[in-house]
């Protein structure tokens, strides 16, 4: 039933005129019981003045809810950063791919400037020989005209032809990779565009994702990740060879903070640790989870061996080391550490892979 608000006045006057009962001589104990009357009446005022929506006090956290929330942030977090990954793949290729074309239209244009020289080396010397025809290419003023002026010129010798010939060809090289350079580069800008604005997205989500693990903290309901880290599963396989060498890089990491685009040695993401321990096994793999599982044998789970990388999510954005026992090593996401998970635990499983 809705409170019914009574105005200040009205509440003064009802409390006055019961408190004068009080001050009324009619003994102890008639005072005493009046009194408690007037306490529990004015209580009830009280409460029919104050208590308003608005003043009502604010839920607690749900811890469970938050708890939730927390996890489809780390979610959005590993998905974005696996993006972030791949684009950076992609700008390091645009990269090089800019520097090649710029490396061989720089070879052209220098045969392009050799064969211009020689074709006004030929002109010069015609010019004082008397060759009138041949002499018209003294009065060209762009390698452009040089070549124009020549074609029409009958006593060229065939060696000649052939040089000017080679010299156009070369022009028409340089022009064609600098176009192609141009491309390359406009897909280099969009490259970088498209990494600022996933940079923004991903450190907006982190940003929430800490508001929520304080909530967490301030409840006292927040798991101590660093312990957790140095729980090691009992009953772990041993691994020897490459695989051996990437799990032990992999264990000297557990605790360590979890960081986007980050693969050592203070802080990994996900396919930076798994990059980063193969590495040490003399491995060469790129750093995304679906770049990784694209260059790797796949394997069935029931025949998973510890050093085999197994990934998560649909599609792929999340990558750990197996260690055996339905264990494995991983950098799950913002606030977390390098840690073991079970494999039960991660969401979808995609599939795994074996480096080596």
């Amino acid at each position: 039933m809705a409170t019914r608000h009574r105005p200040p006045r009205v509440f003064a006057e009802r409390v006055h005129r019961l408190t004068s009962l009080v001050r009324a001589p009619h003994g102890a104990g008639r005072r005493l019981v009046v009194a408690s009357r007037v306490l529990a009446a004015v209580a009830v005022l009280a409460v029919g003045v104050t208590l308003t929506p608005s003043a009502a006090a604010a839920p607690k956290h749900d811890i469970g809810s938050v708890r939730k929330r927390v996890d489809s942030l780390g979610e959005t977090v590993s998905k974005v950063t696996e993006q972030y990954d791949q684009a950076r793949i992609a700008l390091t290729s645009a990269q090089k791919k800019v520097a090649a074309l710029n490396k061989r239209a720089a070879k052209q244009q220098a045969e392009a400037d050799r064969l211009r020289r020689s074709i006004a080396a030929m002109a010069a010397s015609a010019y004082m020989g008397g060759v009138s025809d041949l002499a018209t290419l003294a009065t060209a003023t762009t390698p452009q005209d040089v070549v124009d002026k020549a074609t029409s010129i009958d006593q060229l010798s065939d060696q000649d032809r052939s040089k000017i010939e080679q010299y156009q060809h070369a022009m028409r090289q340089v022009a064609a990779e600098r176009r192609s350079a141009k491309a390359a580069l406009s897909q280099q800008r969009q490259v970088t565009s498209s990494l600022k604005s996933k940079k923004a997205t991903i450190l907006k989500t982190l940003a929430k994702q800490k508001v929520l693990l304080n909530q967490l903290n301030a409840a006292g309901r927040n798991d101590n990740q660093a312990s957790r880290a140095d729980r090691t599963p009992i009953h772990l396989p041993s691994a020897s060879g490459r695989a051996g060498a990437a799990i032990s890089y992999a264990r000297a990491q557990l605790g360590k903070p979890y960081s986007w685009g980050a693969d050592g040695p203070d802080s990994y993401d996900c396919s930076g640790l798994t990059m980063a321990s193969w590495r040490q096994a003399g491995v060469s793999l790129p750093h995304s989870s679906q770049q990784q599982y694209s260059s790797l044998p796949h394997v069935p789970r029931s025949a998973l061996q510890p050093g085999d990388l197994v990934f998560f999510g649909s599609p792929i954005h999340h990558v750990g080391i197996y260690v055996g026992n339905n264990q494995m090593i991983d950098a799950p996401n913002s606030g977390e550490v390098v840690r073991y998970d079970s494999l039960n635990h991660m969401g979808t499983y995609a599939g795994a892979g074996r480096p080596g």
